[in-house]
């Protein structure tokens, strides 16, 4: 594998990989892994907090999907890899799987047609080691076939 780093802008780092016995070229993002901290005050009156954690989702990949009510599926089928698949539709078979919700972060209202800046929490049912890590990588895998959208391309995520 050759790696070449494409852009560096903030907290966000692109990659290519270049596979040179199959000749294809995978595109990787990296982003930052953010926590939310919150207290609440139970029925009870005991002040609990609760952690989540979120990450921006990559505006390139935006027009990727076909995002209906800003929702995206993270499935996690155990039967290929165990690898956590972002799918914009809904999947009927029995496999684990959370809809998140694109949070819109910042509407770029001066600039037209230019693509929102959005995050997304991640699942603590998807993800057992989010208080250990902080990156989350998005692969692109151009030549798989996603078998939730049967299209070609599949989009990975993983906590680094």
């Amino acid at each position: 594998m050759k790696i070449i780093l494409l852009q560096n802008v903030s907290d966000t780092m692109i990659q290519l990989y270049t596979d040179e016995e199959s000749n294809i070229v995978y595109t990787s993002w990296v982003l930052k892994l953010n926590k939310d901290t919150r207290q609440r005050k139970n029925k009870s009156g005991e002040i609990k907090t609760y952690n989540s954690y979120f990450t921006s989702f990559p505006q390139e990949l935006y027009d990727f999907f076909n995002i209906n009510d800003e929702t995206l599926y993270l499935v996690k089928d155990y039967n290929i890899k165990s690898d956590v698949i972002i799918t914009d539709t809904e999947p009927t078979l029995p496999v684990n799987y959370v809809p998140v919700k694109l949070i819109t972060r910042r509407k770029n209202q001066n600039r037209k047609n230019r693509i929102p800046t959005t995050s997304f929490i991640l699942s603590k049912k998807i993800f057992k080691n989010l208080e250990t890590c902080n990156k989350v990588r998005f692969t692109l895998y151009p030549n798989s076939k996603e078998r939730y959208r049967n299209k070609l391309g599949k989009i990975t995520i993983e906590i680094i």
